[in-house]
Order: structure tokens, then sequence, then C-alpha cells
């Protein structure tokens, strides 16, 4: 048989496959019109959309350097405030975050207190015949009486609160009378090693000379032994601009081992009040490379500096003579002090709470003992009122060792007599300086891989109270 084919039948299949074909590459070409144009869209939205989460990732991440910035503001404070121009930035230390951010801090304006002549005066002497301080060292105003041959006639110029143009005498405050060990609480792991200390009343001696930094705790020290700070001791009392080696008074409160349940925190920064034998001892007696203390001055709430009388006060003394089983005024021929009284408006105080002090002008034992004969590096900074009237404050540092040394004493003292011998610390600030009490900052933080960047405008105090005024974006 032969194969017969229809040419029909042929002709009809091959035209079937010429359009089912024509079909085909319409509608590629319909595809290539509707669906390229929209993977295009597609791929821009998603890039745009990533390039959206970049700048949404790199905003957080300069918000989140500002808030680190913030995280220690009196640190801030202190670092940029002496640091940083309005046109030279400080460089702060890099945020530990997942996308690199540069912070830079510029300082725009520092106020001031109110002038020196509105406050008390700085300094004042109380010993008949002692030597005013003088040199570029000396900053201030001192009263007129100071050193005068009858030495009672400070006493008619002082004030229990600060006034123009006075001597103030702040009053004593509450303490707590619950005895303290003179052995400090340690905190426990994971925190760094450290040393704390809470306030109320503590009748040993106290001697700080290791290298495990100590903290003193926010509140009211008395103290009827010497505390001694030699050695390697790294010291910060109170909290505040200088940085203590916990976290703050409330982390101590809570985690400090077998933390006493009245720990007696109150307000910032710390005041010490010496009575009996109490004093402050800073010298070499103990071997040690370095050496530092730092005060931070004392904060009171409003409604509580009527009770406290402590209010920017670092150092205070009882005053006074015990006779007769009650407290009374001394009266020497070369030194008269009023005793003191109560904040609390009490006329007299009970010798079985307070010890006047028995460091008294003349004897071998200063209140304020600071003794440098060593070539370690020592700083010693107290930038409140040192209210001592009976006592001596000594500053003595032989000529081989005035390098690498930094005492400053700058908030206003009283005291019976002041001897500065025979040389200087190289760094050396003693008297009355007018406090800068607030700074203005611009913190920029700049995202390095997108160039986002913030900027903050910041208001803050000494005490590292702080205010955000404005904060804006740029992408």
């Amino acid at each position: 048989m032969s194969d017969q084919r229809h040419p029909s039948t042929s002709t009809s299949a091959s035209t079937d496959k010429g359009a089912a074909l024509a079909m085909v590459l319409v509608l590629i070409m319909v595809m290539s019109f509707i669906v390229l144009p929209l993977s295009n869209y597609a791929l821009v939205v998603a890039r745009q959309r990533t390039s959206t989460a970049t700048r949404i990732a790199s905003g957080e991440a300069t918000k989140s350097a500002l808030r680190v910035a913030l995280a220690e503001p009196a640190t801030l404070f202190r670092e940029c405030g002496t640091r940083a121009t309005e046109s030279t930035p400080y460089l702060l230390p890099p945020p530990m975050l997942s996308e690199a951010v540069e912070s830079k801090c510029y300082l725009l304006s520092a106020d001031v207190g109110v002038p020196i002549d509105s406050l008390p005066f700085g300094t004042t002497t109380t010993g008949a015949g002692s030597v005013q301080p003088s040199g570029s060292w000396f900053t201030g105003t001192t009263a007129p009486t100071s050193g005068s041959a009858d030495p009672s006639a400070w006493t008619a110029g002082t004030t229990a609160v600060k006034t123009a143009q006075t001597i103030w005498m702040p009053s004593l405050p509450a303490i707590l009378v619950d005895p303290r060990s003179s052995s400090p609480f340690n905190m426990p792991l994971p925190y760094p090693a450290c040393k704390v200390f809470f306030p109320g009343r503590y009748a040993e001696p106290i001697t700080l000379s290791d290298s495990v930094p100590v903290y003193f705790t926010s509140g009211v020290y008395y103290f009827e032994q010497p505390v001694t700070i030699t050695g390697t001791a790294k010291v910060v009392v109170g909290g505040g601009t200088a940085k203590g080696c916990v976290e703050s008074d409330q982390v101590a409160a809570f985690y400090a081992t077998d933390a006493p349940d009245r720990h007696g925190i109150s307000g910032l920064g710390a005041t010490f009040v010496f009575g009996g034998a109490g004093r402050l001892v800073v010298n070499s007696s103990v071997a040690g490379s370095s050496t530092s203390a730092f005060f931070n001055k004392r904060y009171v709430s409003g409604s509580k500096q009527a009770a406290d009388s402590t209010n920017e006060v670092s150092i205070m003394t009882v005053n006074g003579v015990v006779q007769a089983g009650a407290v009374n005024d001394l009266v020497r021929p070369d030194l008269v002090v009023r005793a003191s009284v109560m904040s609390q408006g009490n006329s007299g105080i009970d010798p079985a709470v307070f010890a006047p002090s028995t460091a008294l002008v003349g004897s071998a034992a200063p209140i304020i003992d600071v003794s440098l004969t060593d070539s370690r590096s020592l700083t010693l900074q107290i930038p409140g009122y040192v209210s001592v009237p009976q006592g001596s404050i000594s500053i003595s540092t032989t000529s081989s060792a005035t390098a690498m040394k930094t005492v400053r004493i700058f908030g206003g003292i009283l005291a019976g007599t002041i001897d500065v011998t025979p040389d200087l610390p190289a760094t050396f600030e003693f008297g009355y300086r007018t406090p800068v009490t607030m700074r203005t900052f611009m913190i920029n933080s700049l995202a390095l891989q997108s160039g986002v960047n913030s900027t903050g405008i910041v208001q803050i105090k000494e005490s590292g109270v702080y205010s955000i005024s404005s904060w804006w974006f740029n992408s």
C-alpha cells in the first residue's frame, strides 16, 4: 500500500502551528510590557524599602548615641565642659552599637552662679593674728575680721545660712546615731571590686590605703576618729560629678553585701562632720604609686534644706567644749568659737550624741591635714564649703614632692588657722571659686555608613541633672 497524504490536512496543521506561534510571540510581547515594568517596580520598591530601613536603623543608632552620652551626664558636664568650645568639638567615646556612630560635643554656653559679692566671704580665719592666705593660688574674698587681734571679732558677722558678705557657719545636721563599723561593705560579683560606706556614726578610725576603690554613698557622716587616705587609695565621697566605683547610691543600697537596712542615704553628694578626735588626713604614710580623693558637692532638695543645713557643705566640725556636762562656747585668749547648734532650731547640742572637736588650733592635729612627701601622683578635690572654725588646715608639701600633686579646696573656708608650707602642690587652688552651675552643649551624632545624623541641644547642671531642649535629624 502506498502512503497517501492529503494536502489540505497538512496545510491546516501548519496554519494552526503558525497561529499558535504568533500568539505566543504576542503573549511574550504583552508580558514584556507588563511583567518587566512590574519587576522593575518591585526592585525599586525593594531598594527604597532597604534604603528607608537603613535610614531608620541609622536614625535609631544616632538616637542611641545621644542616650549613651547622657547616661553619665556629670561626666559629660566635666569632660566636654573643659575640653570643647563652640567651634572646637570634643570627640566623645564611641558608643558600642551595631552601626558605627561618631559623636561630637560642642560647648555653647556656661552659666556661673551668682556674683561673688552676693555670696558669703570665701575665706575666714578665726585665730587671733592668723596669717591670711595669699598668692595666685588663692581665690575669693576674705572676711575683714580675719586674723583680728580680738579673737571674738569674727563672731559678730556669722550667719547659719548663706548670706551675702557674711561669715557662713552652718548648723549641725541630724545624724543616724546607730554606730557603723569602720570596715566597709563589698559589692558582689559581677560588679567590679568596690568598697562601700553608708552614712551614719563612726567611732573608730578609718584608714583607706589599698587599691580597691572606695565609695561613700550620699548623705551625712559623723566621725569621732581620723579618716586617713594614703597608699594607693582611690576614694569618691558622695554621688555627683566625680564617678564612684559603684553605679549609683541605689545600686549600693540594694546590692552591697549585707548592706544595712537603714542605709541613711539622702540627697546627692556627702558631708563629713568631725567631732572628738575626728579629722581628715591625706598623706604618704603608706607606700603607693597614686592616691586620690574626690568629694562631690552636697545637694539637698529645697524642701529639706531647713532641717539639714549640709547643702553645699563638704566638711564641718562640732564646735565648742564640754563643761559641766554641757557643750559651751570655746573661749581662749587666741580663739573664741561659739558652740554648735542644731539646724532644727535647738539652742544646743547633746554631748551624748555629738562630741566637740578636740583637734584645736595649736594642737599637732589639724582638722584637714595634707602632708605630701614623696613622688607619687596625688589628687585631693573638695568643692564644697569647709567649716572648721576651731581647728587648723595644713597643706604641707616638700620641695621634692610638688610634681604630680593636685589639691583643690575651692568651695569656701572657715578655719581657725590656715598653713600652707613650705612649697605648693603643682596644681593648687584654695579659697572660693564661683562655680559653673550649668552648661549648654550641642551633641552631634553621625552614622558613618549612611550619613544620617542627629543633633541635640542639652543643658546639664553640675549635679548631673539634665534636660534636652531640642533634637532633630538630617538624612
